[in-house]
């Protein structure tokens, strides 16, 4: 499951994408977010995907790739693309211990679902092997290349890659919503 994530490099932001944003090293859920539409239009979307029948209070912030055709909060949903260059993942111990993901600061997507209704979530998938002792979850990771295919085309998740993912132990700040800053993304020392 990803709950939170980063979207820090606000200059690769601007040039790629011709927006404005703030730095934030701890995205929440509820959060307005960037996204990417089929028609190539960004827009910021409420992080919290609500079904047509659901109730107010009911959003989900991630859907399982394996099942996205078979659960009826899907039936209307449309695909998009979620900015990030990080996100973090909680392995469980004794405590939970939080890991920032990332791919050499660059940026990515998120394969994504939205509805107009309400807001979006993030697509996630097994996480691969590399990944796997962390969390038994990842984010759906789309390339550039493939934005196009994950956008305009049926559900098939045959051209996912391997990303090229490294990952580290972070502080237990960004277990609070109230921090968002760089320190968050810090590696602590290692046991």
């Amino acid at each position: 499951m990803c709950g939170r994530f980063t979207l820090k490099e606000a200059k690769k932001v601007k040039d790629q994408f011709n927006v404005n944003i703030s730095p934030s090293f701890n995205i929440t859920p509820g959060t307005k977010i960037l996204t990417i539409d089929n028609q190539n239009k960004t827009r910021f979307l409420n992080w919290g995907y609500r079904p047509i029948w659901a109730k107010d209070n009911f959003n989900l912030i991630n859907a399982r790739s394996e099942t996205i055709l078979e659960k009826p909060s899907f039936k209307n949903a449309r695909k998009c693309l979620i900015v990030a260059d990080g996100y973090y993942e909680w392995k469980k111990e004794i405590k939970k211990i939080p890991y920032y993901f990332h791919m050499n600061n660059s940026l990515f997507f998120f394969g994504g679902l939205f509805n107009d209704t309400s807001g979006c979530c993030i697509v996630t998938k097994e996480a691969e092997k590399s990944l796997a002792d962390i969390h038994i979850r990842q984010p759906v990771i789309i390339e550039e290349s493939n934005k196009n295919k994950w956008l305009n085309e049926e559900y098939n998740f045959e051209y996912l890659f391997e990303s090229d993912i490294t990952f580290h132990k972070v502080s237990n700040r960004v277990n609070s919503p109230k921090n968002n800053s760089p320190e968050n993304i810090l590696e602590v020392e290692k046991n």
